[in-house]
């Protein structure tokens, strides 16, 4: 995700706005010092700020992040996957039907065999069959 345009901004904007917040804290600590209530309260105000600008950047990126991953569709009832036409089977579920053969039952994508059927059907999909 590093290569994201818009995750790397929001990245650099939360560094600065935690800059800008350690700046303010060490400004608030020479306020105490001094005993500078003006300069606190305005300082105590722009860490607020900050935060705020924290919360709300990482809602967006949550709301970015979700927005690229939506959800996992709802899993099929065992009676909605039988009445699914064959057109809109995936090759998963054509594994599942293959794992009801009395050969077929401890097949998965590691075996050599499915992995050879699922490339053939690409190339024969490829050529429009």
């Amino acid at each position: 995700m590093a290569d994201d345009y818009y995750v790397e901004l929001a990245r650099k904007r939360a560094a600065e706005i935690e800059a800008d917040k350690a700046e303010m804290l060490g400004g608030l600590a020479r306020a105490k010092a001094e005993n500078n209530e003006f300069s606190g309260t305005e300082l105590i105000q722009g860490i607020a700020n900050c935060e705020q600008e924290l919360r709300n950047l990482n809602q967006l990126h949550a709301d970015y992040m979700s927005a690229k991953n939506p959800p996992q569709p709802v899993p099929l009832s065992r009676e909605e996957w039988r009445a699914r036409p064959v057109e809109r089977m995936s090759a998963d579920d054509g594994l599942l039907v293959a794992r009801n053969s009395k050969y077929g039952s401890n097949l998965d994508w590691n075996d050599p065999n499915v992995q050879a059927g699922y490339q053939e059907m690409q190339r024969r999909r490829g050529r429009g069959e």
